[in-house]
């Protein structure tokens, strides 16, 4: 199984487009918020479901905040990472992983890209994909066989310049 994660696209939604199309269908795209408007018209211009939650710059808060779910036998907590105040560490957000036995932790809110395993818990957070940001990445998840593995990508890597992309732009 394979998974695309995005968060903070902050309007960018033509890049987080091109970014997914670049890849072999992932099973399943998960757009942690910031903003859910993307991740919307990501869906539509890929024509397939997204899983979306609302981030902090979702004031209509069409999404939940919150997702705990399964995933290919793993227990996953999905948050943007806001409510558990993230830019200042992970303490409250490994707390409430803690509670809920979660083997996977996906988050976004800082901007930076993290896979990192704490206590057993991977906990992953893909970065973001502003128009003015000096990286922009998300990331792979894939579990086979029960081995769970996480990448961050560096859009760079994948696509072309950053300037390919300026025409999209006025």
């Amino acid at each position: 199984m394979k998974l695309a994660i995005l968060s903070d696209t902050h309007g960018n939604y033509p890049l987080a487009v091109k970014a997914l199309e670049s890849l072999d269908s992932p099973d399943y795209i998960i757009h942690l918020g910031d903003t859910s408007d993307d991740a919307e018209m990501i869906e539509l211009a890929l024509g397939r479901e997204i899983i979306k939650l609302s981030g902090n710059c979702d004031m209509a808060k069409k999404y939940p905040e919150l997702i705990i779910t399964m995933i290919d036998g793993n227990k996953c907590l999905l948050s943007h990472g806001d409510q558990f105040m993230v830019k200042n560490g992970l303490n409250l957000i490994q707390r409430r992983a803690k509670r809920e036995e979660a083997d996977l932790v996906l988050y976004g809110h800082t901007h930076r890209p993290v896979v990192q395993n704490l206590n057993g818990v991977l906990y992953i957070n893909p970065g973001e994909m502003g128009k003015n940001s000096r990286l922009q990445s998300f990331a792979l998840l894939s579990i086979e066989n029960g081995a769970v593995t996480a990448e961050t990508v560096d859009i760079r890597t994948i696509l072309p310049t950053q300037s390919h992309f300026s025409s999209l732009y006025p």
